[in-house]
């Protein structure tokens, strides 16, 4: 009984910390920092620190085995194969589903992270003035699409985005500061659903290969 009970202490922990929200912050001014914060505790992801050099001995190299293949083993990947049996439309339709599996998986990823702050700041600057104004719409063109798609997936509770170009001073600077929390439940199963529809596509293919199989086989 005392085992049962063990056992279910362990589980609501597990649920716990899997209902509890993770957060992330990572920031950048000259240098690149992210830090993980569990339970409220930070764990510094990078920098990580400098661990002592430990002298070893130095052992003489062995000598690579080769691993020699089987007569009747492929020598071609997986696609590879798929193209040289099925044609190209099969690889061009898994390519497709696979596609879409990813894209649903990343939006269900998206929609469980809250952005709680966006800070980002950049400062362009060319050569000349022509080029710093073609800098200058170039990073507008794909910064502000970016965060407009991104606000269309994921809450953001906090944005400050600027993007401006330096005529005087001619000097480049990039400096972001984001934070965010998800719940490890919802990633968890966004990440089973890309796995079990991932293992439901394989399955489906192979099951329509061996029926294609079976009347070339009987003749």
């Amino acid at each position: 009984m005392v085992a049962v009970y063990m056992l279910l202490a362990v589980a609501g922990l597990i649920a716990l910390v899997l209902l509890l929200p993770v957060g992330l912050h990572v920031s950048f001014a000259g240098e690149f920092r992210a830090r993980l914060y569990v339970l409220g505790i930070p764990f510094t992801l990078y920098p990580k620190k400098e661990k002592k050099a430990r002298t070893r001995k130095t052992r003489p190299a062995k000598a690579a085995k080769k691993k020699k293949k089987a007569p009747g083993e492929a020598s071609t990947p997986g696609i590879g194969a798929m193209l040289k049996e099925d044609g190209v439309g099969a690889v061009l339709s898994y390519l497709q589903k696979m596609a879409s599996l990813i894209g649903t998986a990343v939006q269900r990823l998206l929609a469980a992270i809250v952005v709680d702050r966006l800070q980002l700041c950049m400062v362009l600057a060319g050569e000349d003035a022509a080029q710093t104004a073609v800098l200058h719409g170039a990073a507008c063109g794909v910064v502000f699409p970016a965060l407009a798609l991104l606000q269309t997936h994921t809450r953001v509770r906090s944005r400050e985005v600027q993007v401006v170009p330096d005529f005087v001073q001619g000097e480049q600077k990039v400096t972001f500061d984001v934070r965010l929390h998800a719940c490890p439940l919802r990633l968890l199963w966004a990440g089973l659903r890309l796995l079990m529809g991932f293992v439901g596509n394989t399955l489906k293919d192979d099951t329509q290969t061996a029926v294609r199989e079976k009347p070339a086989a009987a003749k």
